[in-house]
C-alpha cells in the first residue's frame, strides 16, 4: 500500500495513483491514508468525496482512517457525515472496528451522549467499546454512569478494573478507588503499573503513606 511507504503523497504517491485507470476502494484508501500521514486533512477529504462520486464503496479502513483524523482534528461535522455514510451502506452497522472508531471520534470531540448512542445500538461489543465509555464517563466526573457500565461488563479484565481505579482517583474519591482495587485483587485480575500508580495516588489523597509504601 502506498500509505505504508515513506514517500510524500504530494509527489510519488499521487503520481502512481493517477496512472491507475480504475482505482478500487483499497487504492483510494491508501491515498487517503497517505495524505493523512502527511498532515493533509483537507486533501484526504477531497479524495474521499471523489471516491464516492466515482461510485466506489468505502471499506472498513477508509472509515477508520477518516474517523481517526476527524477525532484528531475535532471535526465532529465530518465525523457525523461519515457516521451517516456508514449507516447508509448497511454492513458497517455491524462492523466492530468502525463502530469503535465512531465512539472514539465522538468522545474525543466532546460528544459523550452521541458516543453512548453508538454503544447502545451495537450488536456486538468488545473491551475497547466498554472501557472507552467507562473512561469517558469517569473523565466527565460521572462515576455513577461509569460504575453502572462496569457492572454490566460481562468480563472484567485488568484494563477495565484499572479504568475504574484511576477514574475514582481522577474524581478525588480515593476510598472508592481502593475499594475497587481490593475487589480487583479478589477477582484475580492482575494489576499493572497504571493500576499501582492509581493506588498510590489514592493513598496520597487519603494521606495514608503506610499504604503507599
Amino acid at each position: 500500500m502506498l500509505s505504508n511507504l515513506n514517500v510524500s503523497m504530494r509527489s510519488y504517491g499521487v503520481s502512481i495513483f493517477s496512472q491507475v485507470r480504475y482505482p478500487n476502494a483499497f487504492l483510494y484508501t491508501a491515498l487517503i491514508r497517505g495524505y493523512l500521514n502527511d498532515g493533509m486533512f483537507n486533501e484526504s477529504v477531497i479524495v474521499y468525496n471523489t471516491m464516492r462520486k466515482d461510485g466506489i464503496t468505502p471499506v472498513t479502513f477508509t472509515y477508520f482512517a477518516l474517523l481517526k483524523a476527524s477525532a484528531t482534528e475535532m471535526n465532529v461535522n465530518l465525523g457525523r457525515h461519515l457516521h451517516g455514510e456508514s449507516v447508509k451502506f448497511g454492513g458497517f452497522r455491524v462492523d466492530l472496528f468502525v463502530e469503535n472508531s465512531l465512539i472514539d471520534m465522538y468522545l474525543k470531540c466532546g460528544y459523550l451522549d452521541c458516543g453512548r448512542l453508538v454503544f447502545d445500538e451495537m450488536t456486538e461489543r468488545d473491551m475497547i467499546s466498554w472501557t472507552s465509555l467507562i473512561g469517558a464517563y469517569a473523565k466527565s466526573g460521572d462515576m455513577v454512569s461509569s460504575s453502572e457500565l462496569f457492572r454490566e461488563l460481562p468480563e472484567k479484565d485488568t484494563v477495565a478494573w484499572t479504568t475504574m481505579v484511576t477514574g475514582f482517583v481522577h474524581n478525588t474519591k480515593p476510598r472508592e478507588a481502593l475499594e475497587y482495587f481490593e475487589r480487583m485483587q479478589n477477582a484475580g485480575a492482575k494489576a499493572d503499573e497504571v493500576t499501582l500508580v492509581g493506588v498510590i495516588n489514592a493513598c496520597a489523597q487519603l494521606g495514608v503513606e503506610r499504604f503507599a509504601n
